[in-house]
């Protein structure tokens, strides 16, 4: 039966005119497959393996950190990716931390997975994402060939995508903000900011922390061709020009800030 559960919607902006330009072209359908799975399953398989990790600052059990990973959840429909963490999954614990810490810590595994997806897809993909993350009632299951999903938080965060931005920027949802104060989750200033309209979007770059520089130089620079080329191909398309310098707005302004210092990875703008 549905359960509390947080649920993220990412739409692919540009989509439809990437699957009608590229339909035919049989190795840029498998490349694109290929990087999918890569940045979401092998992604979050890569991690569930690792013994260190960001989330916490020291070795921990092999075992609990697993089941974090575990509990996560992506799928990938047409241009939707939904990650989901159902609350209610979350029945073991740790003689090191109590219910709340081993909740924040799934949470925490949950946000830096859609960030290094969110990075990696725009670095490796070269289209944006726009969504929205919330809280509520969620089932979904998968049998076979088969995936259901009948969701309250799911609808929620489709709405924050339809009604509330066209830009490129991932809203959070008010619920889904109470909720996390109300645990004292501690790290919303690390995953999320306030926009210009003052609504709390995801910040996806809050990934680049557990990066190498090396990685962090070329993951920059990939996302900056990206931006560079859409920018100078759709000047006189002001709908897709806006949404890219938006984006570019974010990146120059992040890449400055945070611990960062990459100011030759700057978007001319």
């Amino acid at each position: 039966m549905p359960a509390k559960a947080i649920v993220s919607f990412f739409d692919i902006l540009g989509y439809e005119k990437l699957v009608n330009k590229m339909i035919s072209d049989d190795k840029f359908v498998r490349y694109f497959d290929d990087l999918m799975y890569d940045i979401t399953v092998n992604l979050m398989e890569t991690w569930r393996n690792s013994k260190l990790s960001p989330i916490v600052d020291k070795l921990i059990d092999a075992a609990y950190f697993k089941k974090i990973f575990d509990t996560v959840k992506v799928r990938c429909i047409y241009d939707n990716i939904i990650f989901s963490l159902p609350l209610s999954d979350i029945t073991f614990s740790s003689q090191e931390f109590d219910k709340n810490t081993t909740v924040s810590h799934h949470i925490e595994a949950y946000f830096y997975s859609m960030a290094m997806f969110s990075t990696l897809f725009i670095s490796k993909g070269n289209h944006l994402l726009r969504g929205g993350i919330s809280i509520g009632p969620h089932y979904e299951v998968e049998r076979k060939n088969y995936l259901f999903i009948f969701s309250e938080a799911h609808n929620r965060a489709v709405c924050l995508e339809k009604d509330y931005t066209k830009l490129p920027r991932i809203l959070l949802d008010d619920g889904l903000l109470e909720y996390l104060k109300k645990i004292s989750y501690p790290n919303i200033d690390k995953f999320f900011y306030k926009g210009d309209d003052g609504r709390y979007c995801f910040d996806i770059y809050s990934s680049l922390s557990i990066f190498d520089e090396q990685k962090i130089i070329r993951v920059l620079t990939e996302i900056r061709s990206a931006a560079n080329y859409h920018i100078g191909r759709n000047s006189e398309d002001k709908d897709i020009l806006s949404k890219w310098i938006y984006f570019a707005k974010y990146h120059n302004r992040k890449i400055n800030t945070a611990g960062l210092s990459y100011p030759k990875l700057a978007i001319d703008i």
